[in-house]
């Protein structure tokens, strides 16, 4: 059976165009399995100068003064040799901005990330509600604190779509001083409800005025309902469980496929692993680590936080390193300072066992 919806996607990320982790990924491959089920899905993101550039068949849908952060546009085109549909808020004070796309060249969260989201949501919820030349939503998605807004937006405004918010990560909450709230759109009764420990939440919001929520595993949409894992935001999670549905995140296979995957240096297929053993050459040589075919070669790409257990991999690899002096350990990541040192020191304690490319340029 095909289902012949409009969902409109509104998320900070979405490969091809940006990515800086999982929620990209999941994004553009999530479209592209929706599309491919019959739906017609369109991706709203901000836009980041990367992502006008590399925006295909682009054209000027409308423009609008009245937005908080000043003159924007939205731009329309496609991405992805699928030629997905895409929507770009561009607003140049507040995303024509190189690099990250939250943070700041010093690694610190842009101060005013809270307008700049606030205004994309507001964009999409009139996208919602419809502007010219684009087809009406009959579901919008919102991902993520970044889009928490858009469900509110468009239940004041009376939009007649349902809305979904998916939570991708939990401890990502976009929480900001409540002095922001009256530079950004919010009413005041809404404010007051999604106040959490004196600020103001986006990811609260979405909980709240979502139609439907939706995470990314059975196990995580069952951990964020306890004490331990909920950041929080249990309560008013459990409060509305039975809007609660977990959607196990997939892979692309199109994109995640050894046998044509441009990236590698040799395609390979479960029969013949001769490409496989080539990719790890290649990877030693990219870290600088000894080349040798029987070295079990252990390749780390994350970010290096709690969340993801780096203290847990710190504390792991020298017993590991220790026990098995061919073991080989290639890191590639950023995150927070001490798990980034650490795995630098790792990397010069056991200079011909570990190798590590940190940092936001790595």
């Amino acid at each position: 059976m095909t289902l012949s919806l409009n969902v409109l996607f509104v998320a900070s990320e979405a490969v091809p165009l940006a990515k800086t982790g999982g929620l990209g990924d999941m994004v553009g491959a999530c479209a592209s399995a929706l599309r491919r089920a019959g739906m017609k899905v369109t991706v709203m993101l901000p836009g980041y100068p990367d992502a006008i550039t590399q925006l295909q068949h682009t054209r000027t849908v409308c423009e609008w003064t009245d937005l908080p952060g000043g003159p924007a546009r939205l731009l329309s085109g496609h991405m992805g040799a699928q030629g997905i549909p895409v929507l770009l808020f561009d607003a140049p004070a507040l995303f024509a901005r190189p690099g990250n796309p939250y943070l700041d060249a010093h690694g610190e969260p842009y101060e005013d990330n809270a307008l700049r989201f606030a205004a994309f949501s507001q964009a999409a919820a009139r996208v919602a509600a419809g502007v010219p030349g684009v087809h009406r939503a009959d579901i919008v998605q919102a991902h993520d604190w970044h889009a928490g807004l858009v469900p509110l937006f468009v239940k004041r405004a009376q939009v007649p779509v349902k809305t979904v918010f998916t939570i991708h990560n939990l401890a990502f909450q976009g929480n900001f001083p409540m002095h922001v709230v009256p530079d950004i759109g919010v009413p005041p009764d809404a404010a007051h409800e999604a106040e959490f420990w004196g600020q103001f939440s986006f990811l609260k919001a979405g909980l709240l005025w979502a139609d439907r929520i939706t995470t990314v595993s059975h196990a995580y949409a069952r951990e964020i309902l306890t004490d331990t894992a909920g950041c929080g935001m249990q309560d008013l999670l459990r409060a509305r469980q039975q809007d609660l549905v977990a959607i196990l995140n997939g892979i692309d296979n199109d994109v995640w496929n050894p046998s044509k995957d441009p990236l590698l240096p040799q395609p390979f297929v479960a029969s013949n692993l001769s490409g496989k053993h080539t990719a790890k050459r290649v990877l030693q040589q990219r870290f600088g680590l000894p080349e040798d075919a029987k070295a079990p070669l252990l390749a780390l790409g994350s970010r290096l936080t709690h969340q993801k257990m780096a203290d847990v991999t710190l504390q792991a690899l020298p017993q590991l390193l220790e026990s098995n002096p061919q073991l080989q350990v290639a890191v590639l990541g950023c995150g927070e300072h001490a798990y980034e040192t650490g795995m630098a020191e790792l990397a010069a304690r056991y200079p011909r066992q570990v190798a590590t490319k940190i940092g936001r340029a790595a």
